[in-house]
């Protein structure tokens, strides 16, 4: 007894919506008739089987034809989701971040030719599930994540993500918890750096954390902590700033062109896609009490606006940024 594909998969997965991607490439509108035969199947999960599939057409004035296709992946999902795989931008997006790797080099590890990179990554062909697997391996990811989500949070806003060496600094921070926190612990920093005489003072931002369940949940407040970074000549008489020094710190940054055109996206991203730029390429992100675990820097440039996102990581590299 002969079944189609969907009808097969349906009668015992009890699934509504079958992604098959990896025989999209056979399906034709010159075929008069033509018929998917599942040869083999093997449970890889909840989520994925893989198949081989037999594709038996027809087209006008020709005879039958048929074509065996490897196993490949299928997932199985429910319709409600309406998700298209995203396997080859994501594939794409990855070996970019893993250090800027090459089609060739990706091909190296894999054991197999550039031009299947290629293909994986425009979708016109599709891993094997175990090198699906080592893929996941290699770029620190989940199955269901290379195939399924969109993992490309690559922008045109987004350039130059890189890992710096950021000298020792001091810095006096004031934070502030409100609705909309961020302008006025700007606003106070600045004011006080221009009240100790301090000239385009260099200031820098991030979330601050303490703030209350109830702040949250019912005032919908978040916290925000602006600081100003003091110059080496700075001088004061004073004991009542609180001056904080960091040493030398290792930091994953991204540049942000033009970050307030949509700032509720474009900033939430840019450490999303610095959090993933360092998954991807095995590094840690530290979190202690004497160092700022994030922060942002926003500046001019020719006239353009800028934000540089920090997250500090484990790592040693000697490129210095102050």
């Amino acid at each position: 007894m002969i079944f189609s594909l969907v009808n097969y998969l349906n009668s015992i997965c009890s699934v509504i919506d079958l992604s098959i991607t990896f025989i999209r490439q056979a399906l034709s509108k010159t075929c008069i008739f033509q018929i998917y035969i599942v040869l083999n199947l093997r449970i890889v999960s909840d989520k994925y089987v893989q198949l081989q599939v037999a594709h038996i057409y027809q087209r006008e004035n020709t005879s039958w034809c048929i074509n065996h296709f490897p196993f490949g992946i299928v997932y199985l999902s429910n319709m409600k989701e309406n998700n298209e795989m995203s396997f080859g931008k994501n594939l794409q997006f990855l070996r970019k971040m893993h250090a800027g790797m090459t089609q060739e080099e990706l091909a190296e590890k894999m054991g197999v030719s550039r031009q299947t990179i290629s293909k994986w990554e425009i979708d016109s062909a599709f891993p094997e599930i175990e090198k699906a697997i080592v893929l996941c391996k290699l770029f620190a990811c989940s199955l269901d994540e290379l195939l399924r989500e969109n993992m490309n949070s690559d922008n045109e806003a987004y350039t130059n993500i890189r890992v710096e060496k950021v000298l020792s600094f001091r810095y006096v921070r004031y934070a502030v918890i409100s609705g909309e926190p961020e302008d006025d612990a700007i606003k106070h920093i600045k004011d006080w750096a221009s009240s100790c005489g301090i000239a385009q003072p260099e200031i820098i931002g991030w979330d601050f954390q303490n703030v209350s369940q109830e702040q949250i949940n019912v005032y919908h407040m978040h916290g925000y902590a602006a600081a100003c970074i003091i110059p080496e000549d700075f001088i004061t008489t004073t004991s009542e700033i609180e001056m904080i020094t960091q040493t030398n710190q290792q930091y994953a940054v991204i540049t942000i062109k033009e970050p307030f055109k949509a700032p509720f996206s474009l900033i939430p991203n840019a450490y999303k896609t610095l959090m993933r730029y360092m998954d991807v390429n095995n590094f840690k992100h530290k979190q202690t009490k004497d160092v700022l675990s994030c922060f942002e820097k926003a500046y001019e440039k020719d006239g353009i606006s800028y934000m540089d996102v920090y997250i500090a990581t484990e790592i040693y590299i000697c490129r210095t940024s102050r």
